[in-house]
């Protein structure tokens, strides 16, 4: 019965079992779904329903292992996604990683902070913190990185019976080509090989991941489960737009660093007729290394009218600045897969994303919700550029078709696809 795959998802927020709310819910219609989302329901929504309530009758616990994960003290958007795997799912999730935090979150725990060491370029956990996570009590252990300690978990589990690990494979590093950052080779394809065959399951955001694990690290595709599992959104951010007398406002976020195109950004908003530019205003926040450069940039230009660099802004703060502006652009050279992009599309934003940005394939319907843009490639921004500016009543129309993509990202629909994960490894 295809409601029993591994790779189905069933969900609706409202509907999902609660603790101590066991009885009602098989007799509901749900949403039963994959990643494109469509609703079914009768016979077959209603088994989904009765399978989803017996798997998750009994919490399981969940460690998330990443030597980074958020920033600073705070877990950003993996925040929300591990929450709901909590109080909709009823697991209890916990993390390790090299990070300090504050009680993670309200209701996810730090474990410990792993302690590494640097050997000849990798990242090496101490002694001390492989045998601290080796006397954990947990049944599912989720892991960020191809890395050293990611193996020994792997091995672990491989070889004890009550313990599973699922690797999460954010993208395919081939978007990483045009800034020249791609680990390929024989010792890096052999690595990960290995850890996705020690892994009970890998999970990927979209079908570039998947094809990735297919074709390059030659992964069995009954083992894989394609899903966005993490996504980012600011759907409860919405304000009123401040007035910007008849102007485009359009908005980059990102470091100051030169990968992320925005020098490329500049000259090409410098080759755009004046008439244009009088019509367009581009702030930029973000702080990095080549700040200077792109004043400096901006100065020889003469776009200090059109452009201004905004600085850092808070991360919290970051939903109510985007949803002051019309359009959002994303320049990059290469990108493994940018969260920004999917915010933006939540706000209903619409975007100018470069072709190497690892998310274009999810939150760009080409046309729909925006355009394609190639940083590398002269007159590729200006030219999309210009056309919204000359064509401003589109972007109401295309404002919703950004909201409508945007839907089926949520931190719900995210730890969904989490649980799909533990359940399809604690059926083994």
């Amino acid at each position: 019965m295809t409601g029993f795959q591994t790779s189905t998802i069933e969900i609706t927020e409202s509907f999902v079992p609660q603790r101590n709310r066991l009885i009602s819910y098989p007799f509901l219609d749900i949403y039963h779904f994959n990643p494109e989302i469509k609703l079914i329901t009768g016979y077959e929504a209603k088994l989904n329903c009765l399978y989803s309530l017996l798997i998750n009758k009994h919490m399981s616990k969940i460690v998330l292992v990443a030597p980074q994960l958020g920033t600073g003290k705070d877990l950003l958007y993996w925040e929300p996604i591990l929450s709901k795997l909590i109080t909709q799912f009823n697991h209890e999730v916990s993390i390790c990683t090299g990070c300090e935090f504050d009680g993670a979150g309200a209701l996810i725990y730090q474990e410990f902070k792993i302690e590494y060491f640097n050997l000849f370029g990798f990242n090496v956990p101490n002694v001390s913190s492989i045998q601290r996570f080796f006397a954990l009590n947990y049944d599912v252990a989720f892991l960020i990185e191809f890395n050293v300690l990611s193996i020994l978990i792997l091995a672990f589990s491989f070889f004890n019976n009550n313990k599973r690990a699922v690797i999460l494979v954010e993208n395919s590093p081939i978007f990483l080509s045009g800034i020249n950052k791609i680990r390929f080779g024989t010792f890096f394809d052999w690595q990960r090989r290995l850890c996705c065959y020690l892994a009970d399951k890998i999970v990927t955001n979209n079908e570039h991941g998947s094809e990735y694990l297919k074709k390059r690290l030659k992964v069995k595709e009954e083992k894989i489960i394609v899903g966005t599992y993490l996504s980012s959104s600011f759907e409860d951010c919405q304000r009123p737009k401040s007035e910007s007398a008849g102007k485009v406002k359009m908005v980059a976020v990102g470091r100051l660093v030169k990968n992320k195109g925005f020098n490329n950004l500049i000259d090409e908003v410098a080759s755009l007729p004046s008439k244009v530019q009088e019509n367009l205003m581009l702030d930029i926040y973000g702080e990095g290394e080549i700040r200077s450069n792109l004043e400096s940039l901006i100065n020889e230009h003469n776009l200090s009218n059109v452009i201004n660099l905004k600085g850092l802004v808070p991360y919290k703060e970051l939903g109510s600045v985007l949803s002051d502006y019309d359009v959002f652009i994303m320049p990059t050279l290469g990108d493994y897969r940018s969260l920004v992009s999917f915010e933006a599309i939540s706000l209903g934003l619409p975007i100018l994303l470069s072709k190497y940005d690892g998310s274009s394939s999810e939150v760009l319907k080409e046309g729909g919700n925006g355009f394609s843009i190639d940083p590398f490639e002269k007159g590729s921004i200006s030219s999309k550029i210009r056309y919204v500016a000359e064509n401003q009543d589109i972007i109401p129309k295309i404002s919703l078709v950004s909201r409508s993509l945007a839907s089926k990202f949520t931190p719900f629909n995210s730890s969904s696809v989490l649980n799909n994960a533990i359940t399809s490894v604690s059926k083994k």
